[in-house]
Order: C-alpha cells, then structure tokens, then sequence
C-alpha cells in the first residue's frame, strides 16, 4: 500500500538531491513552472490510476490459519 507514496516522492527527492547536493538550479518562469506542474499532476494522476485498479488488491482478505509444522 507504501507504494504509490513512494513513487511519487522519488522524483520529488531527485529534484531535492540535484538542488541540494549538486548545485542545480530550477527554472522559475512561466513556462517552466506551468510544465513542471504539468507533470507533477500527471505523476500523480498516473499512481492514483494504478493504485484505484481493478486488479490492485484491497488488502481486505483474511489470511490462511498458520499451519503448525512442528505437529507430527
């Protein structure tokens, strides 16, 4: 269920790492600002996707009993 959350905060940290550690800068005109919102709502949109999928599971099914394997 951690997943989604982790997907999208990789990027997020990347672009923290590059500020941060290496000295990049970001871009803050228009243009820039309206693609780099752009894509942080397509990631997002993306994950929410995946994870609201059919064929994620729910995580609401009961488990199997424990067999006890050191019954003979």
């Amino acid at each position: 269920m951690s997943l989604p959350a982790l997907t999208a905060a990789q990027p997020l940290a990347g672009i923290l790492c590059g500020v941060g550690f290496l000295g990049d800068r970001l871009r803050t005109d228009t243009g820039a600002l309206a693609w780099e919102a752009t894509g942080l709502a397509a990631i997002v949109t993306g994950i929410l996707l995946l994870g609201l999928h059919p064929a994620m599971p729910s995580g609401t099914t009961q488990a199997e009993p424990a067999r006890d394997l050191q019954r003979r």
